[in-house]
């Protein structure tokens, strides 16, 4: 019965993370970002790796973008699959190793990325490693090192500032051997097998990739850098922080709101309370719930990013909190703080790199292998609490992804197949009509044999519709707007040389500042719309303007829903 049970909690949890892939069209920021990393990945060495198999993937797959965030949901849950798999040798309770699974899956549907990035195509890699030096805390061999090291450069090559975990590793082996009375000698020999194996991994993937090593290192120029977080962003990062912290907390908070509601339900039963108890918890957490959801609630948002943070901690540090409360003259075991800090520091340097802390949080893979850690040392009325402390974290999460799927089922509905990549997906009709908007601009300027430049969401349009003629995909916009002089100093050689000006997305500089700008380089504005916005140089407009004319009034979508007609020529 207990194997029938634990195959259909993972059945539970594998179904859960697949039926959860995001539906929109390509996003216009990160995932765009992302995507031409994905199809470009020579350019992009500071995490080649994880564009390098992402493009291996869409190769095998068909290219579409549906196949990527598979990958994402595929790649986590073998992480899940790892972390799990480490409880269950822990304790040698394989029930609560595949109950853990829906609550892993769950945590991470909202609390991580949704979407292939150089995070997200380093989670199988972060696994192993962590459960390498786990192990390695137990009982220090020459294979864990080596494994540890391998996974590593992996991690490392995904995803560049991931090397600090390096330095972590070879922390943990020192104090490893220390605790097991292994002298330098050792030391010294788990060093340079780790080191060894991370080479020797880093060496064959660069030349799996590249071709060679020298021409992995040969793609580390300027241009192929992003510009989006610089190394003097902190005054950015800080107000960042500002921004975000006060809307997050709210997510935060749900495992802080959980512990209490654990905590009074299992007092209550104790002083048969529990009927009154219960229902007022219920009340108040559900309150909370609808707050959040009333004020945040959509398909996705940045803001459930880190989320588990709160659940991750608690239950991390579940056992010595327990203990503290215990009789001092019968304390039980010691607390195992190496394997505890260990997991701790490894998840946070995860977020190393990050110009927000929350958004790199992804330890959802690590929880069962703090429950692995901690559970043999617990006690019955412990362990129960714990229980009833991830039931009511499910309930919340999952009270807060039902809505969500309702949301991405309700808002979702119009088909993106037309468009290159999207087979498979689906939009609101804002964001298709967009697409429309933008694709009818990128064609009559093409059809014309003129040139042009996207900027403002640019990313998922390049990616879709092909490149531009304007500057280099690694420049963020922030990169723009931090520029001296300002955006259009920025891309003022590019406009000068192309023949036609198109700003994505809604527009987040000031229009009449854009065509004061524009107009000293011979632009003249030819078409505004709430998605899309198009200027084009005099000898040009008449033509692009007839075709634009031309594409709108075929196409009964745009001709249903256009705001303003494109101006006339004189």
């Amino acid at each position: 019965m207990r194997a029938v049970l634990s195959l259909l909690f993972v059945a539970a949890g594998t179904a859960l993370i697949f039926s959860s892939i995001e539906l929109g069209g390509v996003g216009e920021g990160d995932e765009g970002y992302q995507l031409m990393c994905v199809e470009n990945y020579s350019t992009s060495p500071l995490g080649m790796f994880s564009y390098w198999t992402g493009h291996l993937w869409m190769n095998l797959f068909g290219g579409e973008v549906l196949a990527l965030r598979a990958l994402v949901s595929l790649t986590m849950l073998l992480a899940i699959f790892i972390g799990c798999f480490y409880c269950w040798r822990r304790t040698g309770n394989m029930l609560l190793a595949a109950a853990l699974v829906p609550v892993c899956a769950m945590g991470n549907r909202l609390g991580d990325f949704p979407i292939f990035n150089w995070d997200t195509g380093t989670y199988l890699y972060d696994a192993i490693a962590l459960v390498a030096l786990l192990s390695f805390t137990e009982r220090p061999r020459r294979w864990k090192a080596a494994v540890a090291g391998a996974a590593i450069a992996l991690m490392t090559l995904g995803r560049l500032p991931l090397g600090i975990e390096l330095l972590l590793a070879m922390t943990v082996v020192w104090a490893s051997c220390r605790a097991a009375g292994l002298g330098w000698s050792r030391i010294l020999t788990f060093w340079g097998i780790g080191l060894g194996a991370f080479t020797v991994c880093a060496l064959l993937a660069m030349t799996a990739m590249c071709g060679s090593p020298a021409a992995y290192a040969a793609s580390f120029v300027p241009e192929n850098f992003i510009t989006g977080h610089g190394a003097g962003d902190l005054s950015a990062i800080v107000r960042r922080l500002w921004y975000l912290l006060p809307r997050q907390i709210w997510y935060l908070a749900i495992g802080m709101l959980a512990l209490a509601a654990a905590v009074a339900v299992c007092l209550a039963r104790r002083h048969k309370a529990t009927v009154a108890v219960t229902a007022t918890c219920a009340l108040i957490y559900y309150s909370t719930l609808m707050i959040i959801e009333g004020q945040y609630g959509s398909v996705w948002s940045w803001l459930f990013l880190g989320s588990f943070l709160s659940v991750f901690l608690i239950v991390l540090f579940w056992y010595p909190m327990a203990r503290m409360m215990r009789p001092t003259d019968n304390p039980g075991a010691p607390v195992p703080w190496l394997q505890l800090l260990t997991i701790l520091g490894f998840i946070t340097l995860i977020s190393f790199g990050s110009d927000t802390f929350f958004e790199r949080m992804c330890g959802v893979f690590a929880l069962p292998m703090a429950v692995g850690v901690t559970w043999p040392l617990m006690r019955g009325g412990e362990r129960h609490m714990l229980k009833v402390y991830l039931i009511f974290f499910m309930v919340a999460f999952g009270s807060i992804w039902t809505t969500r799927q309702y949301h991405q089922y309700r808002l979702y509905r119009v088909p993106m197949d037309e468009f290159p990549h999207h087979r498979g997906l689906l939009a609101h009709p804002v964001q298709y009509g967009g697409y429309k908007v933008n694709r009818a601009a990128i064609e009559s300027c093409r059809r014309n044999g003129k040139s042009y430049m996207v900027f403002g969401a640019r990313l998922n349009l390049l990616y879709t519709f092909g490149p531009d003629d304007g500057y280099p995909y690694h420049w963020f916009d922030s990169h723009l707007f931090r520029y001296p002089g300002g955006y259009i100093e920025a891309i003022k050689p590019y406009a000068e040389r192309t023949d036609a000006v198109i700003y994505a997305g809604e527009m987040g500089i000031s229009y009449d500042e854009l065509v004061e700008n524009l107009a000293p380089m011979g632009y003249v504005p030819l078409w505004r719309h709430l998605r899309c916005s198009i200027f084009v140089k005099k000898e040009s407009a008449a033509a692009v303007g007839r075709t634009l004319r031309e594409i709108l009034d075929t196409d009964p979508f745009l001709r249903r829903h256009i705001i303003r007609k494109p101006r006339k020529q004189a």
